[in-house]
């Protein structure tokens, strides 16, 4: 396995892609509040959407992982690859530019990294460590950012990740059928 494609895995367990901008894109509606000038209304939730999530912006490192056997073991991952995954530390870097997300991730020491784009709701086609195709989309719960990724290839399975920030850590859990990985992350 090339330490390119065991970037992604570690780093956001299924975003080992090559650079990604989702394909159907659509617009959001410009106007926030009603058409009322008079009376704007209370703000809608899009408005609420940057502020709740730009906690996400900047540098993370991973600081552990918890449960990441009982993971690669769902992931049937072979021994090279539990090695490599279990001994190597992952950062990632989020930005926003309106509703445009860039995410760049990469393993400490590995010079190379990747970066993919996405809007937040729309499908996008990615690919697993071993090439297989997922199809994945990337939501807002709140303050949270919940993924879910569905491995089309031969060996089918459902990841969900669910991402969560709080002051300067991240907690990102991973699950596949009833099984999950805690990695904890922490902004430099």
């Amino acid at each position: 396995m090339s330490a390119a494609s065991s970037v992604m895995f570690v780093c956001c367990l299924c975003f080992n892609l090559p650079s990604i901008t989702s394909a159907n894109q659509t617009s959001v509606p410009s106007a926030l509040h009603s058409s009322n000038d008079s009376n704007p209304g209370p703000p809608s939730r899009k408005t609420e959407i940057p502020m709740a999530l730009d906690k996400f912006v900047g540098r993370w490192l991973e600081e552990k992982k918890e449960g990441f056997s009982c993971l690669a073991d769902a992931l049937g991952l072979s021994g090279e690859q539990r090695a490599f995954f279990e001994n190597s530390q992952s950062e990632l870097s989020y930005k926003r530019d309106g509703d445009a997300w860039t995410i760049q991730v990469g393993i400490v020491g590995v010079p190379q990294s990747t970066t993919f784009t996405f809007k937040l709701g729309e499908t996008y086609d990615s690919t697993n460590i071993d090439g297989s195709p997922l199809k994945s989309v990337i939501q807002q719960d709140g303050d949270r950012l919940v993924e879910k990724h569905e491995n089309q290839g031969q060996r089918s399975f459902v990841m969900d990740i669910v991402r969560e920030v709080n002051d300067n850590i991240m907690n990102a859990t991973a699950t596949i059928g009833g099984v999950s990985m805690l990695t904890i992350y922490k902004r430099t």
